[in-house]
């Protein structure tokens, strides 16, 4: 159809109306309207002439003779002329018969329909920019995208010259899609307005090489010989409501469906460059009647990557280039543009890795003589998982029934007018067990139909493998209609017959993401303390003198972290100095409770950007501990991390040779005998070692470490002490305990006390005692054992008599009892087996505790 604005003088208006009329159409004052009559599918209808017009302030009414028994279809389209209150108004279009039994036809664009209802609302937001991406409207066919001719590449070649010697001419077909019919049988299609933008390769509209005009034709510019233009399809609005789905307006083109052809200018049409961009060739093939075959369809053929992945990764290698560049699109919430082209960098086998992001990207392949292009779709996919089995949505294993859903894949071919009337079928490849994994076929509802676009199957994998995955993800299209992109050979002037004999046709289209699966490792249980040990739970320290555990802040750090406090916890004591804050410059070392889990590479220049990210952990979140408090989780992975972001402690510790710092320091109000605990290195101390961070140097070197020392004391003297290397050089990586590892501390005997610190071989030049790898580490789940003289469940008979002279003797001792003396810190002064009657006690101190131990009870007195 063509924009048709009538200016009828006063005298042929006068001429006009002394003729019959029977149909009469209002359109707001300063509209163009068109009035036609359908010849053949994409031919131009045959416009109808008015026998009268009536032009008025407010509307102009048309009067028209029409034929009976005939099916004509108008259109009314806003133009600069059209009156305030109505400008910019969304078009109009809908279709009557005039019969026997009807023999007249009238419809005001200016008013409302028998339910009250406005033909053009403007209220509503009824205007032709007009943008809805609702799935469910339009009867659940609201697809805004387009086709368009050319070539499956996208690239259009032009000689500047046509056999004539005139400026060349292409005249571009673009048909909307979802195409907007009466139904899917009668295929009467309507089309919306379309506009043509020209740009240049850097993204500036220009019409230095050609021209397009109003109906989509592309003129080469005079004297023009060579030259690259980029050529911008989009359509408005249409309000149509007789059509399938017309109870709402149709929508603009979606901004990233924007059609785009890029159109080279050349002498010769030839070019020595093989493109190589291919997608599924084992199933592309020449009887799969998909007229690319195995190369990528331009419009036909989408790649889906998913949020998470930011663009879709698509690597080719092409043939004759010497260069790649990509114009990736600019999206805003109404257009799409571009900035211009920027470098591909080859890889080393001599492919491009492309990054597509939605919609359409403009691939430059740069030859020795020529240039040629390939445009590649691109779309963000939302991807879901759902446990059947189990309902746990987070934890998958071996067996477990599982569905897939997408949101959302689109139709590669929807359905066109005698062209294509396909099913669509999403198809994934199960490698491991040489099995295909389907949806359900669909015909013209695939983007808003569940099943769809969904994929239900059991994970199958192989035995103790940590992930399952399907690959090769496709749609598959079959049924009848043309070969696939047979959609190009339409014009304007032949058209297309209805197609009652197609033949069937099966090809697949799209890159879809591949499906990974986490599957949760079998989980078994490790016994580290045994009842009456002490096992640290990070979640219940307290401020010493405090009675309410820490908190956090929003980073997962412990809000007092630059307080002057220590920590507590049981009977034990953690160092921790601070003072100031965090945005002051503030300092601190010690202990600190954090949860945030980070173990992200925070590492910007050699200056490092740490000193925000200090509390991360590169093991994760805390350690899972059974119900009883004795035992551990764990996978094939190793320590399973609590799921509810536990906490851990973070320690800024001093080397070896500071260590009268103690800085790393945890003392206890009884003696014990450490077991050990589990510690990890902190990000900060990793990817020190990794890049080197304005202090650290890289480790480069097999001497390269940095140990994790624990010193055992009683009453101020050393009892032993253990290592665990944190960080090391080895194979040309450098190496960590970058998961929780178990630290083994039994050889400290009893003690009072233990300290951390660090030894390594990056010493500052200012003096040994500062390593320049940043000294942190975290710790959970550390246990020891008490050494105390009494628990819980133990009573003072109160029907013995015992009596102590001055600390000297003990009366009425049970035979073969034993007695233990404690002094009031728990540790053993002396035991006494055997013991019976009067025994004497060694006084060693004026207080202690005495422990008598017989068959049948304890008795303990002070």
């Amino acid at each position: 159809m063509k924009k048709h604005l009538l200016l009828i003088s006063s005298l042929l208006i006068s001429a006009f109306s002394l003729n019959a009329q029977n149909v009469e159409i209002s359109v707001p004052a300063g509209d163009s309207l068109f009035v036609g009559l359908k010849v053949k599918h994409y031919v131009a209808f045959t416009e109808q002439e008015p026998v009268d017009v009536t032009l008025g302030e407010e509307k102009d009414t048309y009067y028209f003779d029409l034929s009976n028994s005939s099916l004509y279809s108008f259109k009314a389209v806003s133009t600069d002329k059209t009156v305030d209150g109505f400008k910019d108004h969304v078009s109009y279009s809908s279709k009557f018969t005039l019969s026997s039994s009807v023999t007249s036809y009238s419809i005001d664009l200016t008013g409302s329909d028998d339910n009250g209802t406005p033909y053009l609302d403007m209220a509503a937001g009824e205007v032709k920019s007009y943008l809805n991406k609702d799935l469910t409207a339009n009867s659940k066919y609201n697809v805004a995208d387009i086709y368009l001719n050319g070539t499956y590449t996208g690239n259009v070649s032009l000689t500047p010259l046509d056999e004539e010697g005139n400026p060349n001419t292409f005249q571009i077909v673009n048909l909307r899609n979802w195409q907007i019919t009466d139904n899917v049988i009668n295929n009467y299609f309507l089309e919306p307005d379309y506009h043509y933008t020209v740009l240049d390769e850097s993204g500036n509209v220009s019409d230095a090489v050609l021209s397009v005009d109003e109906n989509g034709l592309v003129t080469v510019n005079e004297g023009v010989t060579s030259g690259d233009a980029i050529v911008l399809v989009t359509y408005d609005a249409l309000k149509a409501p007789n059509q399938l789905g017309g109870s709402d307006v149709f929508s603009s083109i979606w901004p990233e469906n924007t059609g785009v052809l890029v159109f080279s200018v050349r002498e010769s049409a030839s070019s020595e460059i093989v493109p190589n961009m291919t997608i599924h060739s084992a199933y592309n093939t020449d009887d799969t009647h998909k007229q690319s075959a195995a190369n990528v369809d331009s419009e036909l053929d989408v790649f889906y990557y998913t949020l998470a992945e930011g663009s879709y990764k698509y690597t080719f290698t092409p043939e004759n280039v010497v260069s790649v560049e990509i114009a990736n699109p600019v999206l805003s919430e109404t257009a799409m543009s571009y900035n211009g082209f920027t470098a591909v960098e080859m890889n080393e086998d001599g492919s491009y890795t492309l990054s597509l992001t939605e919609g359409r990207n403009i691939v430059k392949l740069v030859g020795k003589s020529d240039n040629s292009y390939y445009v590649l779709k691109a779309k963000p996919v939302e991807m879901s998982v759902v446990n059947n089995t189990t309902g746990d949505n987070t934890a998958f294993a071996n067996g477990d029934n599982v569905t897939v859903t997408f949101s959302t894949l689109y139709h590669p071919v929807n359905k066109l007018a005698g062209v294509y009337n396909m099913y669509a079928q999403v198809f994934y490849q199960d490698t491991l067990n040489n099995a295909e994994i389907s949806g359900t076929r669909t015909q013209y509802l695939f983007a808003v139909t569940e099943n769809a676009q969904s994929l239900t199957f059991d994970i199958a994998a192989a035995d103790g493998a940590d992930e399952f995955a399907l690959t090769d993800g496709r749609i598959q299209c079959t049924m009848w209609g043309d070969p696939y992109g047979n959609h190009r050979a339409i014009t304007y002037t032949v058209g297309k017959d209805p197609n009652l004999n197609a033949d069937s046709h099966t090809a697949s289209f799209a890159g879809l993401p591949e499906i990974v699966i986490n599957l949760t490792p079998e989980v078994t249980t490790k016994q580290i303390a045994e009842e009456g040990d002490y096992v640290l739970d990070v979640s219940q320290m307290t401020e010493t003198g405090s009675t309410t555990a820490v908190e956090f802040d929003e980073s997962g750090v412990w809000t007092g972290c630059y307080e002057s406090v220590t920590l507590s916890y049981d009977i034990s004591t953690f160092y921790h100095t601070g003072t100031g804050s965090a945005s002051a410059g503030g300092y601190y070392s010690g202990y600190v409770p954090a949860n945030n889990g980070d173990a992200t590479d925070h590492y910007v220049s050699s200056s490092g950007d740490w000193l925000a990210y200090q509390w991360g952990n590169m093991a994760g979140y805390g350690v899972a501990m059974t119900e009883d408090g004795l035992s551990v989780y764990e996978d094939a992975n190793g320590v399973v991390q609590t799921k509810d972001a536990a906490p851990y402690l973070v320690s800024y510790l001093w080397s070896e040779k500071a260590v009268a710092s103690g800085s790393g320091k945890i003392s206890f109000s009884k003696n014990v005998t450490p077991k050990g605990a589990y510690v990890a290195i902190a990000p900060w101390s990793y990817y020190g070692a990794v890049h080197g961070d304005g202090f650290a140097q890289a480790f480069t070197s097999e001497d390269d470490f940095m140990d994790l020392i624990v010193i055992g004391y009683k009453n101020g003297t050393e009892t032993g002490r253990d290592t665990l290397r944190m960080l090391g050089y080895a194979d040309g990586a450098v190496y960590g305990t970058t998961v929780w590892t178990w630290f083994d501390m039994s050889e400290l005997g009893e003690v009072d006390a233990i300290d951390f610190c660090y030894d390594g071989s990056d010493y500052s030049d200012y003096g040994t005692v500062y390593l320049n790898t940043a000294t942190y580490f975290c710790m959970d789940k550390l246990v020891v054992t008490p050494k105390s003289p009494l628990d819980n469940n133990e009573t003072v008979a109160s029907d013995e008599v015992m009596v102590v002279r001055a600390g000297e003797y003990l009366y009425n001792v049970e035979a073969g009892s034993t007695i233990y003396l404690f002094d009031v810190s728990g540790s053993v002064l002396s035991v006494i087996k055997n013991a019976e009657g009067q025994v004497h006690l060694p006084v060693t101190q004026p207080n202690m505790i005495i422990k008598v131990m017989t068959e049948n009870n304890v008795q303990t007195l002070r």
